[in-house]
């Protein structure tokens, strides 16, 4: 699996799991404590136009995506489309000989692979927050953990301190028993159902 196919089946989730949530659960709890199903809906969102105005396209959100009010004008599927849309074109735009590229992180430029990935990566871990405060199956599986997980490691640690992530969620019992995609959700600072 490469970055570009991490990337798609990221998108797919965060759809998904969008797609799955019911009228009734939009202002449910998530595994994001301070933030409701439909507030993290619209970070996710905004975080894609982040990622996509980094590459220099699309003006970016029209909001704080740390700060996100938890009504969504026009529905929360037409929202996280257009922003998987235009993270989808301004991605199309980075050719795979592509050495880096900026990103939004403080860390600037990264090198395009490990950038795509933590793009997918921002999806996917909001895709499964949504999943799982809504009682949907988890959409991340062991081998695209893996990918997620090598990107992390080389990523969130210095993001960590602005709050970015929660500090690591240790495992109980053997840690070398532990699934990849629940060792990539500890790392991540969330607790895998």
């Amino acid at each position: 699996m490469n970055a570009r196919e991490v990337l798609a089946i990221s998108y797919q989730a965060l759809e998904n799991a969008v797609a799955g949530v019911r009228d009734d659960q939009w202002n449910a709890a998530t595994p994001c404590s301070e933030w409701t199903v439909a507030q993290v809906v619209q970070h996710a969102a905004a975080d894609q136009l982040v990622w996509a105005g980094a590459l220099g396209v699309g003006p970016g959100p029209a909001y704080d995506p740390f700060s996100p009010s938890g009504l969504i004008e026009g529905g929360a599927a037409e929202l996280v489309k257009n922003a998987v849309e235009v993270g989808t074109a301004a991605w199309a735009t980075v050719s795979d000989d592509t050495a880096a590229v900026p990103t939004p992180l403080p860390h600037g430029e990264l090198p395009t692979p490990v950038a795509m990935v933590m793009c997918a990566l921002d999806a996917l871990v909001h895709a499964w927050d949504v999943a799982i405060a809504t009682g949907q199956p988890s959409p991340i599986d062991d081998e695209l953990g893996g990918h997620l997980l090598d990107a992390a490691r080389q990523v969130v640690e210095p993001l960590r301190q602005w709050g970015a992530y929660a500090p690591v969620v240790e495992a109980a019992g053997d840690p070398s028993a532990t699934p990849v995609a629940d060792e990539l959700l500890r790392y991540l600072g969330r607790t895998p159902a």
